[in-house]
């Protein structure tokens, strides 16, 4: 469950916005914050600055009709969370303009990330917090691209572990992976700048060829950039670099704005494998973040008996008491005791018990865990995870292996 930090937004509607901004400076004694002549709407600071906020949207000269829009103050983190968090309990998180997404929407100018979604009334609901950089008001809400989030994400999480391979472990204070996004009128630009060791000349006019690669043998297939490359000339945009050895590399994607509407995504269905075969199996899930155990729970707990560990220590107590688990997803990076100290653990303790483990990663950054899930041979699962996805295959796990299939 998303934890409350407090009542951040209320929204009004006003026949003149001019005039109802006016009385809410003047009368009211409000700070104007952020006009956007695009939705007619104006937002103004409550107190200071960042700490509450009125939004007015004009509905022009027809008689008003009653909405409600809350917005409720969680934790980054927790907005990070909370698309999935949301698609697990059946509801449909939704951007700035209200249409279908998986990702908070970055509200620039506040700046602040935010995810919007409806009760059963139809009322509008939104989670938000507060982001530390600076307020950038000329970028706005940056309009939606015609893309796909999934294949966008394939795309960005490509560069981004490119860009950390490029850095390599140790020394964090001098190098940084710099995420830039603006847009214009016609274009939303992305970019993704290291301060790795840079591209050679004569290797960089072969970056996006198929099955080229700079990396040692077993480290990437050569064929990352050229289906970046694809993906976004699918979408209708570019994607540029420019680099230079020992400085770093910097990558551009331009995608078109979005200026039609277009058909909502339909969901996958999810099946209901292990039910069907009247299998009900055991789970234990170790990660070190609560939203995330809570969320994975909320995905599986119909169908399987899940058990949560906030870290590797606790799953070692839980599991020197109690080794019937069909399937241990483990956190790959978590401080102190990380889930290849836990696997390795499990090699040595309860062999059987490791070959259950699916590593759960948001991109394997260093090249000492690369190595190590490579060769260990584990199944991992990317974050965020796709309900559909996880469910079908701890459900496929659950059923081969009391089917005698895999390790018993």
């Amino acid at each position: 469950m998303t934890a409350l930090l407090d009542l951040f937004e209320a929204h009004l509607l006003v026949t003149d916005l001019t005039a109802a901004v006016d009385f809410y400076r003047d009368v009211v004694g409000l700070r104007l914050a952020y006009v956007t002549p695009a939705h007619d709407a104006a937002f103004m600071w409550i107190g200071e600055t960042r700490e509450a906020m009125l939004g007015l949207w004009a509905a022009g000269p027809a008689p008003l009709r009653v909405t409600s829009h809350t917005a409720f103050r969680i934790t980054a983190a927790d907005v990070m969370a909370a698309p999935l968090m949301l698609r697990a309990t059946g509801i449909t998180p939704l951007d700035f303009s209200g249409r279908p997404t998986d990702a908070p929407v970055v509200l620039a100018w506040m700046p602040a990330a935010a995810v919007y979604f409806r009760d059963p009334d139809g009322n509008l609901l939104e989670f938000i917090a507060m982001l530390p950089e600076r307020p950038r008001p000329e970028l706005g809400v940056l309009p939606s691209v015609w893309a796909s989030e999934g294949k966008l994400s394939q795309v960005f999480l490509n560069l981004l572990i490119n860009a950390a391979q490029a850095i390599g472990e140790g020394d964090v204070k001098s190098h940084s992976i710099q995420v830039r996004t603006w847009c214009d009128a016609e274009h939303v630009f992305a970019e993704i700048k290291d301060t790795g060791k840079g591209i050679s000349p004569e290797n960089l006019e072969r970056v996006f060829e198929p099955f080229f690669t700079t990396k040692p043998i077993g480290v990437g297939s050569g064929l990352g950039l050229s289906i970046c490359r694809s993906i976004i000339g699918e979408f209708g945009g570019d994607i540029r670099v420019e680099s230079a050895v020992g400085v770093g590399t910097r990558f551009v994607i331009r995608l078109p704005v979005k200026k039609g509407a277009s058909d909502a995504p339909r969901s996958e269905p999810i099946p209901q494998e292990s039910t069907l075969l009247g299998v009900r199996g055991r789970v234990l899930v170790v990660d070190d973040e609560e939203t995330l155990r809570a969320v994975v729970v909320r995905m599986l707990k119909a169908e399987q008996e899940v058990v949560t560990a906030a870290s590797g220590e606790a799953a070692q107590a839980i599991i020197e008491h109690d080794q019937d688990f069909d399937v241990i997803l483990c956190d790959l990076m978590m401080p102190s005791m990380t889930g290849m100290a836990l696997h390795e653990w499990l090699l040595a303790q309860y062999p059987l018990l490791a070959g259950r483990v699916v590593f759960l990663s948001g991109g394997a950054f260093t090249g000492k865990a690369s190595a190590y899930v490579t060769s260990a041979g584990n199944l991992k699962l990317e974050k965020p995870y796709e309900p559909a996805k996880l469910k079908r295959l701890v459900a496929q796990l659950v059923a081969a292996r009391r089917a005698g299939r895999v390790s018993a």
